[in-house]
């Protein structure tokens, strides 16, 4: 197994460069920490370029049973790799999944300029929890982001994951498939909506929401009903909600 090290190896500095977007999308290349998170991702079909792995990492790898290609790298280079306080130890590279067609796009939820990775991640991951099957991502933040993938556990290749503008949805969406946005208030319930199993959760940014013109353009407009006393939730939170409610509860 090659070691690696130097701190301001070629190689090292080279995955160092894959914490921006623009050398993510250059290489088709993204990273994720921890033996779990590169665990799912592999179980779920997603390829490792390479695992860069300490040797108290190795031995999370055997008991994972966590096979690809390796390097030994010290904790001093572990350390330059990761922005965690506490390395894990597993530090992995792996090729971006070929963008699916639209014509493998089912139910799931659509990210309207959502900004902020936790949330994206989080999303992702309820998708997967819930057996929702497609996740299509508007603007916001890059889905392949370092903390994108943190959040989400490791789940994207359990879902069909398709980076793409409105225009673009409302032209090549299922045709049948309802598209239901998401909002605050003054939407109907999900169980009222519930008429199939065949949707498109719009969920928007932090801040602003979906735009009024998108929200237009839907099928249907849903509201979580919240009996207590706030007046709206995280859209992580909410989106996860609705998830599990228009696919997993019955």
């Amino acid at each position: 197994m090659k070691i690696i090290s130097s701190r301001q190896n070629p190689e090292i500095i080279e995955v160092i460069r894959l914490k921006h977007k623009k050398h993510r999308d250059q290489r088709n290349q993204f990273y994720a920490e921890g033996i779990r998170t590169c665990s799912t991702l592999m179980q779920s079909g997603i390829r490792p370029v390479m695992l860069y792995i300490t040797q108290e990492g190795f031995q999370a790898c055997e008991q994972y049973s966590l096979k690809g290609p390796m390097t030994l790298v010290t904790q001093p280079v572990m350390e330059k790799l990761t922005d965690a306080p506490e390395p894990s130890g597993v530090f992995g590279v792996f090729a971006q999944p070929h963008q699916p067609s639209w014509d493998m796009v089912m139910s799931g939820v659509v990210l309207a300029n959502v900004s902020d990775p936790g949330n994206m991640g989080t999303l992702i991951r309820s998708c997967a929890a819930f057996n929702a099957q497609s996740v299509i991502v508007i603007g916001g933040a890059d889905v392949w982001h370092p903390k994108v993938v943190q959040a989400s556990a490791g789940t994207h290749g359990y879902v069909a994951i398709v980076s793409a503008t409105w225009p673009e949805l409302m032209a090549y969406k299922p045709h049948d498939a309802a598209l239901l946005a998401l909002v605050s208030a003054d939407g109907i319930s999900i169980d009222a909506y519930k008429q199939s199993d065949n949707a498109l959760l719009v969920v928007g940014n932090e801040a602003h929401g979906i735009p009024d013109s998108w929200v237009a353009q839907c099928d249907e407009r849903i509201t979580i009903t919240m009996p207590g006393k706030t007046e709206s939730l995280n859209a992580a939170v909410a989106g996860s909600i609705a998830l599990y409610e228009f696919f997993a509860r019955t």
